[in-house]
C-alpha cells in the first residue's frame, strides 16, 4: 500500500489455502485503502498445502512470515506484530472475509481511547448472527447459569444484546471473538500481548479479561460486519478433534486462565461444574439413546453416541490424578 497504514492486519495461517485467498480478497475489495491505509502480514504456520506460494504469488504486497513450525495461534500473532507499523491491530482469522464497516470500525477506536477491544458482528456460514462469541462462559456466574439453565440463560443473552444492536450504537460486550479483534497497538503491548501460554483457545477471553481489567471497554460494532466458516484449521481426524476438546475445553487452559484472573474457589467451581455438566451430559445422552433406539433412528443414536462417548472420556480424564493435581498446584501454563 502506497500510504504508511493506520491498520495492521494480522492473519494466522495453517493449511487452509482456498480460505485464506478468499479472506485476502475480502480485504482488498471491501477496505478502502484511501480512507483507512493497511497492510496485511501473514503468519504462517508451517503449511503443507502451498498456501505460502499461493499468497505470494497472487497478493504480492501481502507481507508473509513463515514460521519453523505450527506455533499456535498466540505466539505466531505476536511474533507478526512485531512487524506491525500500523497504530491499530486488526487480529483476523484465515477462515473468514470482510463484509463491511471496517473504516467506520477503526476510526471508532481511534477516536474512543476508552475502548479496549472492538470487534465486527460475526454472521456463520449460513448467514446467521453469531452472538455467542460475545459472551465470556467461563466466569463464575455465568458458567453456573449457563450450565444449569442452558438453552433459555443463553437465548435470553442472545435476545437482549440483538435488541440492543438495532440501534447500531456500540454495545459493551464480555469478550470479543478473537477472529475478528481490533485493539490499538500500544494497548496490545501494554498488557503484555497474547499470552503464549495458550496454543489455540482460551487466549481471547485472557486478553479480553486483561484489558477489562485494565478498566477498558470491550465493545461490539454492530455497523462493521464480517463472515466466518469456524474452525477450518482444526484437523479433520475425529482422535485428534477429541484429543484437543479434551484439553482445550475441561481443565489445563480454563483452569490456568481462571488462577490468572478469578480467586481460587472459582477454580474448584470450574472443575465441580465440568464435572457436573458431563455427567448431565451422560445420563441425557443414556435418556435419548434408549429413545432412538426404540424409534430405530440410527443417525441420532450414532451422533447421541458421540457426545456420550465424548463426555464420558472427558470425564474420566477430568477425574484422573493428572486433572487434580494441576488444579491444586500454583499457576502455571497449560501443557500443550
Amino acid at each position: 500500500m502506497s500510504h504508511p497504514p493506520i491498520l495492521s492486519i494480522i492473519i494466522v495461517n495453517y493449511n487452509v489455502k482456498d480460505y485464506i485467498l478468499n479472506c485476502i480478497q475480502s480485504i482488498q475489495g471491501k477496505i478502502d485503502a484511501k480512507r483507512c491505509p493497511y497492510e496485511v502480514i501473514v503468519s504462517d504456520n508451517e503449511s503443507k498445502d502451498g498456501s505460502v506460494p499461493a499468497i505470494k504469488d497472487r497478493f504480492p504486497w501481502v507481507e508473509v512470515i513463515e514460521n519453523n513450525a505450527n506455533l499456535g495461534f498466540s505466539r505466531a500473532n505476536n511474533i507478526a506484530v512485531n512487524r506491525a507499523r500500523g497504530d491499530v491491530l486488526f487480529i483476523f482469522n484465515p477462515d473468514t472475509l470482510v463484509i463491511k464497516g471496517m473504516e467506520e470500525m477503526v476510526e471508532y477506536i481511534r477516536g474512543h481511547k476508552e475502548i479496549g477491544i472492538l470487534g465486527p458482528v460475526i454472521y456463520d456460514q449460513d448467514n446467521k448472527i453469531d452472538l455467542s462469541t460475545c459472551f465470556l462462559e467461563y466466569s463464575p456466574l455465568h458458567l453456573f447459569l449457563g450450565t444449569f439453565f442452558d438453552p433459555f440463560y443463553a437465548r435470553r443473552r442472545v435476545h437482549n444484546l440483538t435488541m440492543h444492536m438495532k440501534s447500531l450504537a456500540p454495545v459493551e460486550v464480555d469478550k470479543i471473538s478473537g477472529a475478528c479483534m481490533l485493539i490499538r497497538k500500544d494497548l496490545f503491548d501494554k498488557v503484555g500481548r497474547f499470552d503464549e501460554a495458550f496454543f489455540f483457545t482460551g487466549e481471547e477471553q485472557d486478553i479480553c479479561l486483561t484489558v477489562k481489567g485494565k478498566g477498558y471497554a470491550i465493545k461490539l460494532f454492530p455497523s462493521a460486519e464480517i463472515v466466518h466458516y469456524r474452525s477450518r484449521s482444526i484437523p479433520k481426524n475425529p482422535s485428534i478433534i477429541l484429543e484437543r476438546r479434551i484439553h482445550d475445553h475441561t481443565n489445563e487452559p480454563y483452569f490456568y486462565l481462571y488462577k490468572k484472573h478469578f480467586p481460587s474457589y472459582a477454580v474448584v467451581f470450574l472443575y465441580l461444574i465440568t464435572i457436573i455438566a458431563h455427567l448431565r451430559q451422560i445420563f441425557v445422552s443414556f435418556v435419548k439413546n434408549a429413545y432412538f433406539a426404540l424409534a430405530n433412528d440410527k443417525i441420532a443414536l450414532n451422533r447421541r453416541n458421540e457426545i456420550m462417548h465424548r463426555s464420558w472420556v472427558i470425564l474420566k480424564y477430568s477425574l484422573s490424578i493428572k486433572t487434580i493435581k494441576y488444579l491444586f498446584s500454583s499457576i502455571s501454563p497449560p501443557e500443550k
